[in-house]
């Protein structure tokens, strides 16, 4: 069975880093591959080769990014595959000005203010992968 996969979107190599950093000091690291996107384009093309294989995934995306932002990332994701192949999980600082609240909703897209602080990032991720793993 293919092990299953976080994504990581973010245009910012330092952000992108330290969220790769939290997530594989996981207490469950060992149990999901980690990959980098450096934008939402990059971001599909490793969701779908990802799914191609027969993996779960998660994304973990930032929403302000070039080519592609995270939103519509999510939006082509969403168009091709059920909303249950992949869970979304946007850090941002502000909420996606192109992006109702339904609409976010409706995307299946969990929105997650970035804290500032490395431990509440790591707070943050954790729940989310653990929510993801049971899933």
């Amino acid at each position: 069975m293919t092990k299953p996969c976080v994504v990581v979107a973010d245009d910012n190599e330092s952000l992108r880093y330290l969220t790769v950093h939290v997530l594989e000091d996981h207490a469950d690291a060992p149990r999901f591959d980690v990959e980098e996107a450096e934008d939402g384009a990059a971001a599909l093309v490793a969701v779908e080769r990802r799914l191609a294989q027969g993996a779960r995934v998660l994304l973990v995306s930032d929403n302000r990014m070039p080519n592609m932002t995270g939103l519509d990332l999510v939006r082509a994701l969403r168009a091709r595959h059920a909303a249950d192949a992949v869970r979304v999980t946007v850090l941002t600082s502000a909420e996606p000005p192109d992006a109702t609240a339904e609409e976010m909703g409706a995307l299946a897209v969990s929105l997650v203010e970035r804290p500032a602080d490395l431990n509440a990032l790591r707070g943050i991720l954790g729940r989310v992968v653990q929510d993801w793993l049971r899933g």
